[in-house]
């Protein structure tokens, strides 16, 4: 893990890493608008973009910062997209709509995910120029680099059947984040989506406990919501220390009576080492597709999104 190769034959230049993720949370990393911009490019390289639709047909203009001051300006055209298992653009300037074609692979191994970027060049002395005027092979393995260095920062989801899925790496170790979801003095430092708070948290952390809490939004830019107060509950069912919990939970009242209006859940957490990271995934069951439609509908992808962004701050801040 955690090392690119790179070779050449005739114009093309294929390069290739392993990453420790699933397919869908790198091909999300290169699709999603939020995290593209954030790790490409080589270190030390920042990026300003003037367009971006990431779509077939769709453009990508922007212009990359060097250290030494000096600006690039590129253009990339998508051409093809296949998730998550491929993507395909064209690479220029807005001068040169067309520098070279790159095609893009994402290969499933067991829990990780093999990348392999193919970039063919109008002809093989360009490329040999690519590479020794324009270090193309150092540029590509610090690029990659960079996106293994985003891959904590993205949460994926994903409904399927009655089933969401949600998975993310944490920069912090296997300990402090299956902590960080088992004791009280942890879950009220992030549970809850930005602007909401704990404000009850009873905890009862053991097979057959429970955990009774209220979330009261204290941000007056959500509008409707700000004062509002939501309760839920949580059974636990199963706990292995550092690995796994699975629980049962539902919205309740103050009471912690179970609220007949929306749907609960049986949700499965596993915890898993990444050198020195934490991948976490996280298996939600709902009674039926039309339960879990009414929860996705009301935003939970959002919701959770921001909820593990503050944990994943919490994480940083205690370490």
């Amino acid at each position: 893990m955690g090392k690119t190769t790179a070779t050449t034959a005739g114009n093309e230049l294929t390069v290739t890493r392993t990453f420790h993720a699933s397919r869908k949370l790198v091909y999300k990393a290169w699709t999603d608008p939020k995290h593209l911009p954030m790790w490409w490019g080589p270190q030390s390289f920042t990026i300003t973009t003037h367009e971006l639709d990431i779509r077939p047909g769709g453009v990508w203009h922007y212009v990359m910062h060097g250290p030494d001051g000096q600006d690039y300006d590129n253009k990339m055209t998508f051409l093809e997209m296949n998730a998550p298992e491929q993507i395909s653009y064209v690479h220029g300037d807005s001068i040169e709509e067309e520098q070279f074609r790159v095609n893009v692979t994402f290969e499933e191994q067991g829990q990780a995910t093999l990348l392999t970027m193919r970039m063919q060049f109008k002809s093989a002395e360009i490329l040999e120029q690519a590479v020794k005027e324009y270090g193309a092979l150092e540029g590509a393995a610090s690029t990659l680099s960079r996106l293994e260095d985003q891959l904590p920062a993205i949460t994926f989801a994903q409904a399927l059947g009655h089933t969401f899925k949600l998975e993310r790496i944490f920069d912090a170790p296997r300990e402090l984040v299956f902590k960080a979801f088992s004791e009280a003095e942890h879950l009220q430092k992030w549970w809850g989506p930005q602007g909401w708070t704990l404000t009850v948290c009873n905890l009862d952390f053991k097979p057959g406990g429970a955990w009774h809490y209220c979330m009261k939004c204290i941000d007056k830019n959500q509008g409707d919501f700000y004062g509002y107060e939501s309760w839920g509950k949580a059974i636990y069912e199963e706990i292995i220390g550092g690995e796994k919990i699975v629980y049962t939970d539902y919205f309740s009242d103050s009471e912690g009576n179970e609220s007949q209006d929306l749907p609960p859940s049986t949700t499965t957490l596993t915890f898993e080492e990444y050198e020195g990271k934490t991948r976490v995934v996280s298996l939600s069951q709902y009674r039926s597709a039309e339960a879990l439609k009414t929860v996705v509908d009301m935003g939970m992808e959002q919701g959770i999104t921001e909820t593990w962004d503050r944990l994943a701050q919490h994480l940083q801040a205690v370490q």
